[in-house]
């Protein structure tokens, strides 16, 4: 059916998250967070790529992004808005610095279609097993607040037309923590696309069977 989306910030942990424009979702992670040292090896997960993952995306202007993003009370500066390279149809926005902005494009990814959904949860299963939980909430509450069956496609004539403008920094974080490196490497497979291969995720319930069906390694 085509039942309202949740509303509202999803809270849990260690994170918060909203969901603009449809299917954008916005994220802060907290120190404390299971995510916030695992951010960057999510991402290359979810998009099954080898290279560091802060060249996995750019930052980008989008006004409507930024509109909304206001309307629920964030502030312009505390906002890094970022686009996929491999598919800059998927964006993400994190509001305290680039773990942020990694999970959040994580998040987006997941959703964005079927095959990277499985990908991601492959990694988790393989390099950390104990994230399986945590994941699949995050991302079942994300995909609780998309807008199902609408394209804002349509109404993004402010979205980078030939300009990379924007913050070309994320927003300062000032911790040293180390990101944690995963147990195996990823290989470059195919980038995320919206192909035949690649399915929309088109239901929570799939995201259950990704994260929820695995058993232990």
């Amino acid at each position: 059916g085509n039942e309202p989306p949740d509303s509202g910030t999803y809270e849990d942990h260690g994170i918060q998250l909203t969901v603009v424009c449809g299917n954008v979702p916005v994220v802060q992670v907290e120190q404390h967070s299971v995510f916030y040292t695992n951010a960057s090896w999510l991402l290359q997960a979810v998009t099954e790529a080898e290279c560091k993952a802060d060249k996995l995306y750019d930052y980008v202007s989008d006004r409507l992004v930024k509109k909304e993003c206001q309307d629920l009370g964030f502030d312009y500066e505390e906002l890094s808005i970022a686009a996929l390279r491999s598919n800059p149809e998927i964006v993400a926005v994190g509001t305290n610095g680039k773990r942020s902005v990694m999970l959040a494009l994580c998040i987006a990814c997941a959703l964005f279609s079927e095959h990277a959904g499985e990908a991601l949860a492959k990694g988790v299963q393989e390099s950390y097993h104990s994230l399986m939980e945590p994941m699949r909430d995050v991302l079942q509450a994300a995909w609780r607040r998309y807008s199902k069956g609408s394209s804002r496609e349509e109404d993004r004539g402010g979205r980078r037309g030939g300009s990379r403008g924007g913050r070309s920094e994320p927003r300062p974080d000032r911790s040293r923590g180390r990101e944690r490196a995963p147990k195996s490497s990823y290989e470059r497979k195919e980038p995320v696309r919206g192909s035949s291969k690649s399915k929309h995720v088109d239901s929570d319930a799939v995201l259950d069977d990704f994260f929820a069906s695995r058993g232990h390694s």
